[in-house]
């Protein structure tokens, strides 16, 4: 049997280049261009958004403790569009430029812990997977085709889906967390290593929090999250209670 990661790597190729052969629109706007049009490019310079996630330990002492979020830009407008194209549509061809802002965030969320792992190379990257309908259907892996782009080698699924969740769109952020609860499991252990989790955007928060569990739960610890974007409910000013 192919081994699973030049199995991954040639899907992943064939769609990049499939994408670039074939006439395409802006993602962002529509107008006639290939990925993104040099206007929409420049929604993807935003500022960063700064989030916490998980509660603190004077409200729940037995909770593990709360983690850092850093997002590149807010998902919305032409940011959105983008980005459903991309997860949604089969526009590949739009990962090289949503990886830019990606990789700001990543570097951010690198460099805020460098004091405490003094080598970037000692932090794991760990995309939080996808549903397995949603994984299917794609035939890719949206969180670490970026991933691939902003590091420049295959980044491996750490985490993996072990329990049913309805779709979290129309849930309320209690509701998400109740819902995200138990459906992740590490592959394997991850006694000693540093976790930074990866994901496109950031909503309620609850699926970060259930991948922090169990990379905690396999022995691992969790130093922060970047995604790509978040949505206005994550804004610093705008933050529900964790």
């Amino acid at each position: 049997m192919p081994d699973r990661t030049l199995v991954d790597l040639a899907r992943m190729a064939a769609l990049d280049a499939l994408a670039v052969l074939l006439p395409v629109t802006c993602a962002g706007c529509g107008v006639p261009d290939r990925a993104l049009c040099p206007e929409c490019r420049t929604t993807l310079d935003g500022p960063l958004i700064r989030g916490r996630l998980g509660a603190s330990s004077n409200e729940h002492p037995s909770s593990p403790p709360p983690f850092d979020t850093v997002a590149a830009v807010a998902y919305e407008s032409t940011v959105r569009n983008a980005l459903l194209a991309f997860k949604e549509q089969g526009r590949t061809d739009v990962a090289r430029a949503l990886a830019v802002p990606f990789g700001r965030a990543a570097e951010v969320a690198l460099d805020d812990h460098r004091d405490r792992v003094p080598s970037a190379s000692g932090i794991v990257l760990c995309p939080v997977p996808q549903g397995t309908a949603s994984a299917r259907a794609r035939g890719y892996d949206p969180v670490r085709m970026l991933a691939r782009r902003f590091t420049g080698h295959h980044v491996p699924p750490l985490l993996r889906r072990v329990g049913p969740a309805r779709t979290q769109k129309l849930l309320g952020v209690e509701e998400r967390l109740r819902n995200a609860r138990g459906t992740l499991q590490a592959r394997h252990p991850l006694h000693g290593v540093d976790v930074l989790l990866i994901d496109d955007v950031v909503t309620s928060g609850a699926t970060l929090l259930e991948a922090a569990r169990a990379v905690r739960e396999a022995g691992g610890a969790v130093i922060g999250a970047a995604a790509l974007a978040a949505t206005p409910l994550r804004h610093p000013e705008n933050r529900p209670p964790s």
